[in-house]
């Protein structure tokens, strides 16, 4: 009684009739019978013919805080936090504040967590945060360029990387 209750659900859920579901349980219990004793797995063809979701690439941590630091910032356009968020982005990001609008729900979002009127240090853990995060990208980058260099042997270009990685390195300690 209660199989027949889901062969039902899963008929309506497939578009089909609940005979057509009864008749695939029927040829896969027998398939599995068959298969039995011959060492053949009992996962069906259909399941592993079907394309494993690809999930979407995740944002860095440094890509999501400064996401959220133009959020505010859009979020709060014209006063003090706006004006020291896009002045703190610029110097740790290295390039100007983006006039592109980001996502009405992220900008909603941001006003949601910081408040009706927030002052001028409201995000202050947040920059914090965000150059952090930017350092220790900055470091796995270079660190990365400066293994290969060293594996090219090139030693100009490895020294100053060394030496770009020490600077990165001792800002990043400050952090800690």
């Amino acid at each position: 009684m209660e199989r027949e209750h889901f062969v039902v659900i899963f008929a309506r859920a497939l578009g089909s009739t609940p005979e057509a579901v009864r008749d695939g349980l029927e040829r896969a219990r027998s398939q599995m019978q068959k298969d039995s004793g011959t060492g053949v797995s009992h996962t069906p063809q259909i399941a592993r013919a079907m394309p494993r979701p690809v999930a979407p690439e995740k944002a860095s941590v440094g890509t999501r805080h400064a996401t959220l630091v133009r959020a505010i910032a859009e979020s709060y356009p014209g006063t003090a936090l706006a004006s020291r968020l896009e002045n703190e982005y610029s110097r740790i990001i290295g390039s100007s504040f983006p006039d592109d609008p980001l996502p009405e729900a992220e900008v909603f979002e941001a006003g949601i967590a910081y408040g009706e009127n927030p002052d001028e240090h409201a995000a202050d853990d947040l920059i914090r945060a965000l150059e952090k995060a930017t350092l220790a990208e900055r470091l796995a980058d270079v660190s990365k360029r400066l293994r290969a260099a060293e594996a090219t042997s090139d030693e100009m270009n490895a020294r100053a990387l060394a030496d770009e990685c020490r600077t990165i390195a001792r800002k990043l300690a400050a952090f800690s």
